[in-house]
């Protein structure tokens, strides 16, 4: 009995260290995506695409709230409602063409880690026009203009930016161009602008919290 007993108050003291070291990290647990949410705003620069080329340029700021979720590996999905504000410009009249915008994005880049990570975007952008102005000062020209650009546009996103770490969160910069894909106008077909399609450059600077 006396034997037992010395050969159990032996052990004891390991068993409890087993019993309270805790469990090793699975390996690349740092580096595990997950869900993020944030706010982004910069500068939009926008034209219509014809078949004479560019027109002239409209710059206005955009902005809006973004969600993203970024698996362990090299994808991600992201989710925005903007406010995009787009049109053209014809010498000192500017015609305006505002919309507000519904990106679904899926991003590509390096494994989250707590580094610089550069990342490359694209997806499709459903949008609803929210607002015009015409430059002439007449309210039938208004209301003509507002029922002459059509009420949805879909347009395709390309891009890419940057990620850094900032406080509890990160800093997010990037750029993307947006190509409408629907016809701009309610147009007749002999029109010459039956064609015209949205498009625009955006800087956009960001935090995911």
């Amino acid at each position: 009995m006396l034997f037992i007993l010395v050969v159990l108050a032996a052990s004891t003291p390991g068993v409890v260290q087993a019993q309270t070291t805790p469990a090793a990290r699975p390996p690349g647990a740092e580096s595990r995506g997950g869900f993020t949410f944030g706010l982004k705003g910069g500068l939009n620069v926008a034209s219509l695409l014809n078949e004479e080329g560019d027109t002239g340029a409209r710059m206005a700021p955009a902005g809006g709230a973004f969600g993203a979720w970024q698996s362990g590996g090299n994808l991600g999905v992201q989710v925005e409602a903007l406010y995009s504000p787009k049109g053209l410009s014809i010498g000192s009249q500017t015609y305006q063409i505002d919309y507000l915008e519904f990106p679904v994005l899926a991003t590509i880049g390096p494994r989250p880690k707590r580094v610089l990570r550069p990342f490359l975007t694209t997806g499709l952008a459903p949008a609803v026009k929210v607002r015009t102005h015409y430059p002439l000062d007449s309210d039938a020209a208004q209301e003509t203009f507002d029922e002459f650009v059509r009420t949805w546009d879909v347009g395709w996103v390309i891009g890419g930016g940057v990620d850094l770490p900032l406080g509890a969160g990160g800093l997010v910069i990037e750029g993307r161009y947006t190509l409408g894909l629907l016809r701009l106008f309610n147009a007749e077909p002999s029109d010459t602008d039956v064609d015209d399609k949205n498009q625009a450059i955006a800087i956009l600077v960001g935090y995911r919290f």
